[in-house]
C-alpha cells in the first residue's frame, strides 16, 4: 500500500507539471503576450507542443489509472527543474529594454551589423535589390529597403517612430530611432534603426524613450580605423522630432 501510494504521488507531481506546462503555453498564446517571446512564424511549433503535452497528459491518467502501479523510489528533488520554470512563468513577460541591449550591435538592414564601438554600420556592395524586402511592420520593410537605395533618395522626406538608442561615440547631436528586431526568439534580438542627427542637442531624449522623427535622407560618411576602409551610409536629418507612447509591441519581426 504504501509503495502504491509513492507511486501515486511520483505520477501525481508529474501530471501537474505535464499540466502547468500546457497551460502555460496556452496562456502565452491566447493571451498574445507570447509575442514578446517568439517570431510569429514560430508559433505552429508552440500549438504542436501543446497537441504533444495534451497526449501526454491523457497517457499519464491512464497510467495513474492501473492497478498495477508500483514505485520503490523516493521523492527526489530533481522535479524542482521543471517547476521552478513554471514559477517563473507566472511573472508577466517584459519587453527588453534599450539598456539591457546596448551590447548588441545596430542591424541596418541586409543583415549588416555594427560593432559595438562604431555609430552606425558599413553596407556591403552596392548592388541595387531586385525585390523589395515585405514585412508586416512598415517600420521594418521601409528601412530595409532603403538601406538599400539610399544613393537614389538623397533629400527624400520619411518619418520613423521608435526607441531612442544610443552608442558611446555618438555626439549629442545624434541618436538612433530604433526597433528591437526578432528572427527567432527574444534571446536573439537585436537593434534595428536610423542614425538621426538635429542640428542642436539630442540629449533630452533619454535612452529607451519613444519618438517620432521626420527628416530627409541624407548621407554618412563612416571611416573603420581598423581596416581604414571608407562606408557611405543612409542618415536622416532632422526637421522634427516629438516624443510619443510607447508601442504595445516594440518588436519587429522580418517576414512577419
Amino acid at each position: 500500500m504504501k509503495i502504491q501510494l509513492k507511486a501515486q504521488v511520483h505520477n501525481g507531481i508529474w501530471l501537474f507539471i505535464l499540466i502547468g506546462f500546457l497551460f502555460m503555453l496556452l496562456e502565452l498564446l491566447i493571451s498574445g503576450r507570447i509575442v514578446y517571446l517568439l517570431h510569429p512564424r514560430m508559433y505552429v511549433f508552440v500549438w504542436a507542443g501543446c497537441g504533444m503535452l495534451l497526449a501526454m497528459i491523457i497517457h499519464q491518467m491512464f497510467v495513474m489509472r492501473s492497478s498495477k502501479l508500483r514505485s520503490k523510489r523516493p521523492i527526489k528533488w530533481g522535479y524542482i527543474i521543471f517547476i521552478v520554470p513554471l514559477l517563473l512563468a507566472a511573472t508577466r513577460p517584459q519587453t527588453m529594454a534599450a539598456d539591457l541591449l546596448s551590447n548588441k550591435p545596430i542591424l541596418l538592414g541586409q543583415g549588416v551589423n555594427t560593432s559595438v564601438e562604431a555609430p552606425v554600420n558599413a553596407l556591403e556592395g552596392e548592388k541595387e535589390p531586385t525585390t523589395q524586402v515585405q514585412s508586416s511592420d512598415p517600420f521594418y520593410s521601409e528601412l530595409t529597403n532603403l538601406q538599400a537605395t539610399f544613393k537614389n533618395r538623397i533629400g527624400e522626406t520619411m518619418s520613423f517612430s521608435g526607441l531612442v538608442f544610443r552608442q558611446d561615440r555618438f555626439s549629442d547631436q545624434q541618436l538612433v530611432v530604433a526597433r528591437l528586431l526578432i528572427t527567432c526568439c527574444a534571446s536573439d534580438a537585436g537593434v534595428m534603426g536610423i542614425l538621426v542627427e538635429g542640428d542642436e542637442s539630442l540629449s533630452q531624449y533619454s535612452d529607451d524613450s519613444w519618438v517620432e522623427v521626420t527628416g530627409t535622407i541624407s548621407n554618412y560618411e563612416y571611416k573603420d580605423e581598423a581596416s581604414g576602409s571608407s562606408f557611405e551610409l543612409p542618415m536622416l536629418k532632422l526637421q522634427s522630432i516629438k516624443s510619443i507612447e510607447p508601442f504595445d509591441n516594440p518588436y519587429v519581426y522580418p517576414n512577419g
